[in-house]
């Protein structure tokens, strides 16, 4: 199974203290090889069809412009 975080603040788990929040990316995060985003929001999902793989365009939360497209399969 493939994970993707998507976080429009600037650190993962941005309710805790920033320490907390290094501590679960470098305890849980990391080791499980999970893709993360942070500073950005998810403005378009495309669902997957026909083998195509769900595309995700992400935008940048600060400056509003297009930053990635993510394809994942499934």
């Amino acid at each position: 199974m493939q994970v993707t975080i998507i976080e429009a603040l600037d650190q993962l788990m941005p309710g805790f203290d920033p320490k907390i929040s290094k501590l679960a990316q470098r305890v849980l995060v990391n080791p499980r090889k999970i893709d993360y985003h942070t500073g950005v929001f998810a403005t378009k999902i495309t669902p997957a069809r026909d083998g195509k793989p769900v595309i995700i365009e992400l935008t940048d939360a600060k400056i509003k412009e297009h930053k990635d497209t993510l394809e994942m399969q499934r």
